[in-house]
């Protein structure tokens, strides 16, 4: 069987869609709250549905990120919920990545168009890696960290779970991010950062304060 199905509908759904067909998957179905006309797939309803169903599938794609904190943990409640209902995750890497030697890669990580991933860096459950990121060598990315478009990411950092790296965002060699950690678009991260913690780049901040 090499069918999977996706969770989601989203644009980013549109890119997971284009990876999976460039594995050859098969993909017919989708799974999401409300149906989207404009999907090319099979709404076939929401998670009950899909854990019902779940035998008629290799396994599936969280084919939806998020944009904030909030939209990470409901995220995190999905995958729980699904894992705890015997869901298989699938892990689609575009065959236009760069993946090194001794890279290790869990279950349900979605890797996009033009990644590029250094030496021996690991990557948890149901990991985004999106357009043009860049992950350096020994660097560690927890269960259900998103790291958005064209970040990067030094050698040997370690990014726990449940975190959202905004896009154009860096993180220095070495530093390491607590889990549920929010860092906004383009934001350069110099030190540790405790969990739960929200940093944004200085430039919005200034703005903010006029």
């Amino acid at each position: 069987m090499s069918e999977i199905a996706l969770i989601g509908a989203g644009g980013f759904a549109h890119e997971v869609l284009e990876i999976a067909k460039l594995n050859h998957f098969k993909v017919n179905d989708y799974y999401a709250f409300d149906d989207h006309d404009e999907f090319p797939l099979t709404h076939r309803g929401y998670l009950d549905e899909l854990i019902a169903n779940r035998h008629n599938y290799l396994g599936v794609s969280v084919a939806f990120g998020a944009v904030n904190g909030k939209q990470i943990k409901i995220r995190a409640k999905i995958i729980k919920k699904l894992t705890e209902n015997g869901i298989n995750f699938i892990s689609l890497i575009s065959p236009y990545a760069v993946i090194s030697s001794g890279v290790k890669i869990a279950s349900g990580a979605i890797i996009a168009h033009n990644v590029t991933i250094s030496v021996k860096a690991v990557l948890g459950n149901n990991v985004i890696l999106n357009s043009a990121a860049v992950i350096g060598h020994d660097a560690i990315i927890g269960n259900n960290s998103i790291i958005s478009p064209m970040v990067f990411v030094g050698g040997n950092c370690v990014i726990a779970e449940n975190n959202l790296i905004g896009a154009q965002a860096g993180i220095m060699q070495g530093v390491q991010i607590g889990h549920s950690c929010s860092v906004g678009m383009g934001t350069s991260v110099l030190r540790n950062l405790k969990p739960e913690t929200t940093i944004l780049p200085n430039l919005f901040k200034k703005m903010k304060a006029k």
